[in-house]
């Protein structure tokens, strides 16, 4: 399928809006319990508490972290970004699993997804 073909019969399928809050619901419980989204939430938190201030001193750190990592041999960065990659790509799944998961029993009503997916 190609999601811009100009025939509609082509076309991907939207997500449907019902099944939405619960995917954010459980991809949140698992995002806050996986150690590889740590530092990216504590960056977020960071981010509301200084409301668009940027700190010379903040981005002096993030500039020698990076400084590092041009310095390390290619085989050790390709490493570092699969690590940082990894539960990006792993939550993309279980988010994916979760949709397919929800479909496949009829969790489409809206009793069902408001309820939290308990029947």
């Amino acid at each position: 399928r190609d999601a811009n073909s100009n025939d509609p019969r082509s076309r991907w399928s939207p997500l449907d809006p019902k099944l939405l809050p619960e995917l954010v619901k459980r991809s949140g419980e698992r995002v806050r319990k996986e150690k590889g989204f740590e530092q990216l939430l504590k960056e977020v938190e960071e981010a509301k508490e200084n409301k668009g201030v940027v700190r010379l001193g903040d981005l002096r750190k993030r500039a020698s972290k990076k400084d590092s990592l041009v310095k390390k041999d290619r085989k050790e960065r390709e490493k570092k970004m699969k690590d940082i990659e990894a539960p990006f790509l792993e939550e993309g799944v279980n988010i994916l699993a979760d949709y397919i998961h929800l479909m496949t029993k009829g969790a489409v009503t809206s009793a069902s997804v408001n309820s939290g997916g308990k029947n």
